[in-house]
């Protein structure tokens, strides 16, 4: 024993020499020979490296370059696995180990090796496992997976009962089954106490394989059974550490895949002797490895690590198809290559060694063949897929060789274009001999600019602003882009907020009413408390606004209208009985109160002269005596208050008879139209009134109707008189506004002069 090691070390150690002991002569007795290389912790067997050289492929042949024998690094290093479900990442160019699950119930993590196992050839394959828990009281199960699934599709398993392999189709688990579950939910039966296999907790080993639905094979003790034996280990400190592996070695092989003879054994923790079971089988030609932890109802932390590990395998291969197509019409160039690869190797079709980037033990790096007069364009490279039919690679070729640059506006290369815009683009080309045939290399070299945002800042007046505090925001505006550059402009309007003291004055009405009008109003003694109102405008402004209200009263205006009499001498008269009315005038007088209304004073002025009847008399009757008997005028107009004045001058009864008589002759000729001519003679009719008139005066009885007085047959005779000169005067009226349509048939004068003397004849006969 190494002094130097750790007591965990040399147990390492110990298991691993022994596991090594028993693969060496396996590998023996199976006809292949390894040679293994142990570091003082890890076992590994020497194996081919890829080779530096680029091969070429040749078009319609098949090439199979690559190295198909696996070594240390393929299975220890972090970045030849991938994991799933609850299995911890993976960490790449460090010693494989994952977490697969880690204290959670009804888990299943993956840990998949990115590569396949060539199942025509032998394979062994061995790893640590950790349980940390109560005892195996921890779980559903734990060791290795085989499936022809590949592994991008792997995604979780079946929990519980299944294995964590339930759904996996042709899938083959090999390791702890942790967990007893009786009846149709898929383990044996019935109890095994040779085994010591009781339902619950496990220390059971298995090797049990899924049908081409994914469901997990069971056994009743009839009709079939699979390996299973207990392996109890109580482990160290409460952890188990077991070194679990298998072996697989190919007897026959044939259209339904490979047969062959799987062995698992599992190395206990514990120093309890190892514990193994076997199985033939049908398998495909080339499978997926992995490991797996699963659980149910019971749960623990379920690990697995590289170290200590052993591997011995061939590559399992797919062939993949190259096609060589024209670039421009997809036409088929020439007949297609088949590379036999890896599986999970990527496969790489390159113009030159010099366009090698990667030194992966997992890139396959081929050359693509010269076709006369066309240029390699470009090959997708193709991760290799297990038992796919996908495994495709396209390698393009154009008949004239396209370069193209891409530069920024200050001269820099550019990787990438996104972001930019192209500004300029210009072209040239030159010639090159490739295989006898001239090829044209047309080489574009584009100009580009990244667009630039300038931001503005400006106030509301247009002025630059370096300093946006306090300010408010108004606008945001940016400009078209340019169509050469693509640079844009943003203008931000700012403004400062400001507080403004307004006023102003609303009209009303004594009732409240707005006016829009003070037309015809004066200001009121009313007075109302000016009303102050705050806003804030959209830009930030306050505005601060006092309404002063001015009162108004409506300006009424009345009229009073006032009669006053005077004589001739001014002097006001209370009665103008016995006066005539001489003229009259008229004037207004304004006066305004103090409430703006204004009173309008008519003053109707009438000026009276005393009445003087007897003269008045002669003078009517001189005029009508005057009047021309041959002419057949219009008789002149006389006031209508003649006559009521000279009636006026007897008593006051003859007064009123007078007045009616005289207005019954206005109506009379008003009705008629005309008035007579008068026909008395000048001198001989005079004396004869002026007789009657005389005697009229001097009668006793004013009332006696046979014996009339000379006053009474006087005022007779002026009220027929009156009557004749009242028609003549309405005569001259009309005849001046007919004039010319009754001139013709009838003179006015003669009209008035009839009526007239039928007006005298009817009172001579009342008189009678």
């Amino acid at each position: 024993m190494n002094p130097s090691l750790t007591k965990k070390e040399n147990k390492n150690r110990r298991r691993a020499k022994i596991f090594v002991g028993f693969l060496v002569s396996t590998s023996i007795l199976g006809g292949i020979s390894l040679v293994p290389i142990y570091d003082g912790k890890n076992i590994v067997f020497a194996a081919s490296q890829i080779g530096s050289e680029l091969p070429t492929l040749q078009t319609g042949e098949k090439i199979d370059s690559a190295t198909h024998d696996y070594n240390s690094a393929d299975i220890s290093n972090g970045d030849s696995w991938t994991t799933a479900g609850t299995a911890s990442p993976t960490s790449p160019n460090q010693l494989f180990s994952t977490t697969l699950v880690n204290n959670s119930l009804s888990s299943a993590g993956f840990a998949l090796f990115k590569g396949t196992l060539d199942m025509t050839k032998p394979v062994s394959f061995s790893g640590n496992f950790q349980i940390q828990g109560t005892s195996l009281e921890v779980g559903d199960s734990l060791g290795f997976i085989l499936t022809p699934l590949d592994v991008s599709s792997i995604q979780t398993g079946q929990t519980g009962s299944r294995l964590g392999l339930g759904g996996l189709a042709n899938s083959t688990f090999l390791g702890r089954d942790l967990y007893y579950n009786t009846g149709g939910s898929g383990d044996i039966f019935d109890e095994n106490p040779t085994n010591a296999w009781f339902s619950g907790a496990s220390n059971a080993v298995v090797i049990r394989s899924t049908d081409s639905t994914g469901n997990l094979e069971y056994s009743d003790g009839k009709t079939g059974s699979y390996p299973v034996a207990s392996a109890p280990d109580k482990g160290v400190d409460g952890n188990i550490n077991e070194t679990m592996g298998f072996e697989w070695t190919p007897t026959a092989t044939d259209s339904s895949g490979v047969t062959g003879i799987l062995k698992y054994t599992l190395i206990p923790a514990d120093g309890s002797p190892s514990v193994s079971l076997e199985k033939t089988m049908t398998v495909a030609s080339s499978l997926s490895l992995g490991v797996i932890g699963a659980t149910g109802g019971n749960t623990g932390v379920l690990t697995y690590s590289n170290n200590g590990s052993t591997f011995t395998a061939s590559k399992g291969t797919a062939e993949v198809t190259v096609n060589y197509l024209d670039k421009n019409t997809g036409d088929k160039l020439a007949e297609p290559s088949t590379i036999v690869a890896n599986v999970g190797d990527t496969v790489n079709i390159l113009n030159s060694s010099s366009q090698i980037t990667t030194t992966s033990n997992y890139d396959e790096n081929y050359g693509a063949p010269k076709i006369s007069g066309y240029d390699y364009v470009s090959a997708t490279p193709l991760e290799v897929a297990n038992n796919s039919s996908n495994n495709v690679i396209n390698i393009y070729y154009q008949t004239q060789k396209y370069t193209t640059v891409n530069k920024d506006d200050h001269g820099n290369t550019l990787s990438s274009t996104d972001g930019y815009k192209l500004i300029s683009t210009t072209q040239n080309s030159s010639s090159e001999i490739v295989d006898n045939v001239s090829v044209t290399n047309n080489i574009t070299t584009n100009i580009w600019h990244k667009p630039v945002n300038t931001i503005v800042n400006q106030d509301d007046t247009g002025t630059p602003l370096t300093d946006t505090s306090g300010l408010k925001l108004m606008s945001s505006t940016t400009s078209t882009p340019d169509a050469t550059t693509g640079d844009t402009t943003t203008t931000v309007i700012w403004h400062k907020p400001v507080t403004i003291n307004a006023s102003k004055i609303v009209n009303l009405d004594e009732n409240g009413n707005e006016l829009t009008d003070t037309e015809g109003y004066v200001h009121s003694e009313q007075i109302r408390t000016p009303m102050v109102t705050s806003s804030v405008a959209l830009n930030g402004d306050i505005t601060n606004l006092t309404t002063n209200y001015l009162i108004w009263h409506k300006v009424v205006t009345k009229t009073v209208n006032v009669i006053r009499n005077i004589d001739e001498n001014g002097k006001e008269l209370l009665n103008t009985k016995g006066y005539d009315k001489v003229s009259q005038s008229e004037k207004s007088a304004h006066s305004t109160a103090e409430n703006g209304d204004i009173t309008v004073t008519k003053t109707l002025t009438i000026q009276w002269n005393k009445q003087n009847l007897p003269q008045k008399i002669t003078q009517s009757i001189d005029k009508k005596v005057e009047i021309p008997s041959s002419e057949a005028q219009p008789a002149q107009q006389t006031p209508a208050s003649s006559s009521t004045q000279t009636v006026g001058a007897g008593p006051q009864k003859s007064v009123k008879k007078t007045s009616q008589s005289t207005k019954s002759s206005k109506a009379n000729s008003t009705q008629k139209r005309t008035t007579p001519k008068s026909s008395e003679p000048s001198s001989a009719v005079k004396v004869e009134k002026q007789t009657k008139v005389q005697k009229v005066k001097n009668s006793a009885h004013l009332n006696s109707k046979p014996e009339m007085t000379e006053h009474q047959k006087l005022m007779k005779v002026l009220k027929v008189e009156s009557a004749g000169a009242g028609g003549a005067i309405g005569g001259m009226v009309i005849s001046g506004v007919l004039w010319t349509l009754i001139q013709k048939f009838l003179p006015a004068g003669l009209f008035a002069f009839i009526i007239g003397g039928k007006r005298r004849k009817k009172k001579d006969e009342e008189d009678k």
